[in-house]
């Protein structure tokens, strides 16, 4: 048989397909669904993508994570006069990066900002081989439910994208031996695991139906898909304050402290800035 005879569903890049043999396995100890897929899969967690509706910002092409999150760069002449006149302010080192941040604006804009439905990844922050199960459309409660989770002002855009019509994949956890040898609970596996122990993994599962998750009523299963996308918004926007507070912190450390070569500096800057006073030590 060939490779492109067993295709994954639409929202899952071709890199992460699982090799033929795999799925032609999976096939044969899981069963197939009533849309004639197999019941379990396993694909790569950062090659998975879905449908959300959301409130998106465009940056031109090119720009690093400071220069979109308005951190100025040090050798910006506004940016230098700032660091002059705050570097003997005595300021704890987290109050100036915000006192910086604050006084020098961004150079860069975005393109635009949009509501509308985007492909985005499903786990942003999940990488390895990912084993799902199929779930039917009823256990994700009522199209009219689903639909009604919307981006907030657009109730034309659901949160979560379009009803899964023909039901959905989720993830499902396993337990690996750590290198101290404690149980861990995973979601991914690190590398592709072998037929016996995806057969086994997936004999546990199909005991295991009844299980809390599973069992959750269609409105709770909706409610962590939110939570889920919510959560992974927010540790995006998490991810990028810190990325820029930390990026500024290391550019204005050369300039603060009593040593020769932050006077030094100082001087050097306030002469490109075209400051007249004494900065130095």
């Amino acid at each position: 048989m060939k490779f492109n005879e067993l295709p994954e569903r639409e929202g899952v890049q071709r890199r992460g397909w699982a090799p033929l043999f795999v799925r032609k396995f999976i096939r044969k100890v899981g069963g197939l669904n009533p849309n004639g897929e197999p019941y379990y899969r396993l694909v790569l967690a950062e090659s998975i993508y879905e449908l959300h509706g959301g409130h998106w910002v465009d940056w031109p092409a090119g720009l690093t994570i400071q220069e979109m999150g308005g951190t100025p760069l040090v050798e910006d002449k506004e940016f230098k006069k700032h660091v002059i006149k705050l570097a003997g302010s005595g300021l704890p080192a987290q109050e100036l990066v915000a006192e910086v941040r604050r006084m020098v604006p961004s150079a860069h804009q975005p393109l635009r900002t949009v509501d509308e439905m985007r492909l985005v990844q499903r786990y942003p922050y999940q990488t390895g081989w990912m084993l799902q199960c199929w779930r039917p459309p009823e256990q994700f409660g009522s199209r009219t439910w689903w639909e009604a989770q919307t981006v907030p002002g657009r109730p034309d855009l659901p949160i979560l994208g379009p009803f899964p019509v023909k039901g959905d994949y989720e993830a499902l956890d396993h337990v690996e031996r750590g290198l101290n040898g404690a149980e861990v609970v995973r979601t991914t596996y690190r590398e592709l695991p072998d037929l016996t122990g995806l057969e086994e993994a997936i004999q546990f599962l199909e005991a295991q139906k009844y299980r809390e998750r599973e069992a959750a009523s269609p409105e709770a299963r909706i409610l962590i898909r939110i939570h889920d996308y919510e959560r992974q918004l927010a540790a995006n926007r998490e991810k990028a304050a810190a990325d820029r507070s930390m990026y500024l912190t290391e550019l204005l450390k050369p300039y603060l402290g009593n040593s020769l070569e932050a006077g030094r500096l100082r001087t050097k800057a306030a002469e490109e800035a075209g400051l007249k006073r004494h900065v130095g030590n």
